[in-house]
């Protein structure tokens, strides 16, 4: 008899602990499905995030690439301006040199 209530009370422990593993399983296994779909809704989202971010960064690198082209042509441009000034600076020099030479002459010739 003693042998029969513990083997009663055993099938119903064991009973009670398959119950409890199927419901914690299924709980789990809801949980695991609800995390995937949240990673993966936040992958998405990553993703949707950085690909307008990446065109953003090509288009800042295209125009710094464009700046930096202007900039060395701004310089070269300002380089040939002092070179032209100077020569023209050079030139008109020469010219009020000859000018105060013909000047002096034509003085001269006048006294």
């Amino acid at each position: 008899m003693f042998k029969h209530i513990v083997t009663q009370i055993s099938g119903q422990i064991t009973a009670l602990y398959t119950q409890a593993l199927v419901s914690l399983k299924a709980l789990l296994s809801k949980l695991v499905n609800s995390l995937r779909v949240k990673f993966t809704q936040a992958y998405q989202s990553a993703v949707s995030l950085f690909n307008p971010l990446a065109l953003t960064l090509s288009k800042i690198k295209a125009l710094l690439v464009s700046l930096t082209t202007q900039v060395q042509s701004i310089k070269l441009g300002l380089k040939l301006v002092a070179t032209t000034s100077g020569q023209i600076g050079s030139l008109l020099r020469t010219i009020v040199a000859q000018i105060r030479q013909a000047v002096s002459l034509v003085l001269k010739k006048g006294k």
